[in-house]
């Protein structure tokens, strides 16, 4: 079966406000729609995580959010999956809401992927940071680690996530790595 995208509407209106929450393809879509329809990017893992891999306090870290979606107006795309502490401010303002709900597998083989190559190229994640082989594979710390420990809460998101969304908001929900494709293919990203 495949997904059905009905236009867009608000891409190409004066307010444009995405969250796209999920795994497996967050940053690389946001990035996408940010660079085609001129949307402010911001991305909550750059917040979060300061430099050398230091948490904001939840408190710093939801006056930033916010401080950041202010300064961007009305044009604007979020990626991130903080719902427990900014949920709610960036859900009640998004008018539309990607959720890329790729099934275990394919989120762990592409996170085992993706860190493999930022351990090996030094490129930034999370805003000024950088992955290594220790990080990816040998602390707490690790997102695969994450991964593996959260198996449970991953695959039973759902229905928790469905009841967050607030009335009159356009989701999308991507459940396959071919639904994913063919978004991209229908707003030539």
């Amino acid at each position: 079966m495949s997904i059905k995208f009905e236009t867009i509407n608000t891409l190409k209106s004066m307010e444009c406000k995405i969250l796209i929450v999920g795994s497996g393809g967050k940053s690389t879509l946001s990035n996408a729609l940010s660079n085609k329809f001129h949307l402010v990017r911001i991305e909550l893992d750059a917040i979060h995580w300061q430099p050398n891999w230091i948490e904001l306090s939840d408190n710093e870290f939801k006056t930033e959010v916010a401080k950041q979606i202010q300064s961007a107006k009305k044009k604007w795309v979020v990626d991130g999956n903080y719902h427990g502490i900014v949920g709610d401010l960036i859900m009640n303002q998004a008018n539309t809401i990607i959720w890329i709900d790729l099934n275990w597998k394919t989120i762990l083989y592409r996170i085992i992927k993706r860190s493999i190559k930022r351990a090996i190229t030094k490129e930034f994640v999370c805003g000024t940071n950088k992955e290594s082989f220790k990080r990816t594979f040998f602390t707490k710390d690790s997102i695969i680690w994450f991964y593996f420990a959260n198996k449970k809460d991953i695959t039973s998101r759902t229905g928790i996530f469905l009841e967050k969304i607030p009335e009159n908001t356009h989701l999308i929900h991507i459940k396959t790595t071919k639904e994913l494709n063919d978004f991209y293919k229908t707003y030539a990203l």
